[in-house]
């Protein structure tokens, strides 16, 4: 072949070359377009998700408290000034969200607390109000817990008001309506507790449900335009009703076109010089290849920190990334100890680092990944988790390390944010007065949680019934077992809540008596579950007895079970 076919041949295999490496490169970076999207989707998810569970948590924990006060006054028809009091300042000491906590019997506000700046309330007849009538009557219809709001409050701001109707027991077995315990929550505190403020600087949130009426109500925070974007939505389950949240990243899903035509670019070009290579020579295209596995090499760490180290803690090398991220320069940390440098002595729980890098160096195959505290030249703390790969001379002995660092540390933060609030709900549940569960439908009741009030009822721990040790058919007295059983059982089947009264043999021996309030809940399709809130009225029992006429003859001793539709 002549040289000047040859030279058409080779530049028409260039030719070819470029365009397959155009079609795969712009192939590629579709693709690695479109995994960004779903990575920024799921990613997006995850932090909706975490803000779903802290709105599901701290309100049903505010809603549970307030459950409690109303619970107390049904069991506790009389209360007085002095009762309310105290227990109101428990109730606003555990949850300070709360505006004002107000009890209305027969739905004229009575009780108020706290009381100061708050007078002009007493005595407002909730019925008939202008403005809180229609929400008041709708509960009394329900029969059930309301969320209203959020409405704005004279002095300012926002609020949700949550009424829950109080119900009495008459000895006929009937139940009498007492009135309602009203508790406004202060919005923009509850939004700053459940972090919606500091999510907002990352993502478009939106939220809608007006008067916990999901999907269906009035939006109440954020752009509605959100709710058009494709959003990732999230349903906030309360327990009187629901909100939905919209969540899209700041500036949409696709990527935009300025930070996408500098690829494209790129790819051309170098689609060029793959060409134009290909067709000249083959050192040339050796020199491509490496070209391109370095090219390789730099987009799959660019955005990790790579760092390289002796045995002894000297850096040799780290990459602009890991020099931003930690605050450095380059002159500042190569050829100095990691330890002093970008990890400190000891970490924060303690742990002493210069051990732990010590033994990466003597035993790499040990730490092949490893989490660990480092620190910036501010004096910030970052938590990095390490890929360590260690670097052997021919004899196999480890000359360097090469390790590869990525910063978790916000996912340590949004973990430590779900440990306190978990912590804030175990706090509220302490502070009612019954002992809240949820456990298996039928015998023996196995509990998969039961707070620590039990103890206060049986006289024996929580976690006796949480790990096995004890089931709750042992404390129920024999006489009781099976009506009790009988009647969860027709409610179960039924759909609908239940209460009963039963007797209980305590730890010391004492016969106890209890009231029990309980629904079975499903999770996605699973066996149903026993919610419910035990509370000792063994004293209310005793007055009763003592009430009693002295010549009025005993009724025999028989096992008590009074079942009442809600």
């Amino acid at each position: 072949m002549a040289s000047g076919e040859r030279r058409v041949v080779a530049w028409l295999i260039g030719l070819v070359m470029a365009t397959l490496t155009a079609v795969l490169f712009l192939g590629l970076e579709q693709t690695v377009a479109d995994r960004r999207v779903e990575q920024l989707r799921l990613e997006t998810l995850d932090k909706v998700a975490t803000l779903r569970a802290r709105m599901e948590g701290e309100m049903n924990a505010l809603l549970y408290l307030g459950s409690g006060l109303a619970n107390y006054v049904s069991v506790h028809p009389g209360i007085n000034a002095d009762q309310f009091r105290r227990y109101a300042a428990q109730m606003h000491a555990a949850a300070p969200i709360l505006r004002n906590i107000t009890l209305a019997p027969d739905n004229v506000v009575r009780f108020l607390y706290p009381l100061e700046g708050n007078e002009a309330a007493l005595g407002l007849d909730l019925y008939h109000h202008p403005e809180q009538g229609a929400a008041t009557r709708k509960m009394m219809s329900s029969r059930r817990m309301v969320i209203a709001g959020p409405v704005a409050l004279v002095q300012g701001g926002e609020a949700l008001i949550v009424r829950i109707p109080i119900y009495v027991e008459q000895e006929t077995g009937s139940r009498r309506y007492w009135g309602l315990t009203s508790i406004p929550i202060r919005l923009e505190q509850f939004y700053g507790q459940v972090g919606l403020h500091h999510l907002g600087e990352q993502l478009e949130i939106a939220l809608r449900g007006r008067d916990a009426l999901g999907e269906e109500g009035e939006l109440f925070y954020g752009d509605p335009a959100i709710f058009g974007a494709d959003p990732v939505l999230q349903t906030v389950n309360l327990l009187a009703g629901s909100w939905q949240i919209a969540g899209i990243p700041r500036g949409g899903w696709q990527l935009p076109w300025s930070q996408r035509l500098p690829w494209l670019g790129f790819g051309l070009l170098l689609a060029l010089l793959i060409g134009m290579g290909s067709g000249i020579l083959a050192v040339q295209a050796c020199r491509l290849r490496r070209s391109e596995a370095t090219y390789r090499d730099l987009v799959e760490n660019v955005n990790s920190i790579v760092l390289r180290w002796r045995a002894d803690g000297t850096i040799t090398f780290i990459n602009d990334y890991g020099l931003r991220l930690l605050g450095y320069s380059r002159e500042e940390l190569v050829g100095r100890s990691v330890i002093g440098t970008i990890v400190p002595q000891t970490e924060s729980s303690g742990r002493d680092l210069a051990d732990l890098m010590e033994d990466i160096a003597r035993r790499p195959e040990n730490h092949i990944e490893n989490e660990n505290e480092n620190i910036c030249r501010d004096g910030r703390r970052l938590w990095i988790s390490w890929s360590n790969r260690p670097l052997l001379d021919r004899a196999g002995r480890v000359t360097e390390l090469l390790s590869i660092g990525s910063d978790h540390s916000r996912r340590r933060e949004m973990e430590l944010a779900l440990k306190q609030s978990e912590e804030r709900f175990r706090t509220m549940v302490s502070h009612l007065h019954g002992a809240i569960y949820r456990c298996r439908v039928e015998p023996p009741w196995e509990m998969e949680f039961i707070s620590e009030a039990i103890s206060e009822i049986t006289g024996y721990p929580a976690a006796d019934f949480m790990e096995g040790r004890r089931n709750y058919a042992e404390v129920v007295h024999p006489a009781d077992r099976d009506p009790l059983a009988r009647k969860v059982r027709e409610a179960t089947a039924a759909a609908r809540p239940f209460e009963v009264e039963y007797r209980i043999l305590a730890r010391d021996g004492a016969l106890r008596w209890v009231h029990e309030r309980g629904q079975a809940v499903r999770d996605d399709g699973d066996s149903p579950w026993l919610d419910g809130v035990i509370f000792d009225i063994s004293d209310r029992k005793e007055a009763e007895s003592q009430l009693r006429p002295a010549t009025s003859p005993r009724p025999p001793a028989r096992p008590k079970a009074i079942f009442w539709p809600i």
